[in-house]
C-alpha cells in the first residue's frame, strides 16, 4: 500500500483527520528507500521539508 501512496496511485490521506502511518518491516535499506521516495515526492508537491542530519562528532575535525 505504502508503494501506491508514493507514486500517487492512491492519496495518502483524505483529510486532515486521517494519518498515515509506516511500519517498517523489511529490510533496512527497503525502508530506506521507501523513505527517500515519500521526502522527494512531499517536496515535490510542496507538503515536505528539507532538512539534513548533523554530522556525528567523530565524522568532524581534522581526520
Amino acid at each position: 500500500m505504502l508503494g501506491r501512496v508514493v507514486d500517487g496511485a492512491v492519496p495518502a490521506r483524505t483529510d486532515a483527520g486521517r494519518v498515515t502511518v509506516y511500519t517498517p518491516v523489511g529490510l533496512p535499506w527497503q525502508d530506506l528507500a521507501f523513505f527517500r521516495a515519500a521526502c522527494e515526492a512531499a517536496l515535490r508537491d510542496g507538503v515536505g521539508v528539507g532538512f539534513r542530519f548533523p554530522s556525528r562528532p567523530e565524522d568532524e575535525g581534522d581526520a
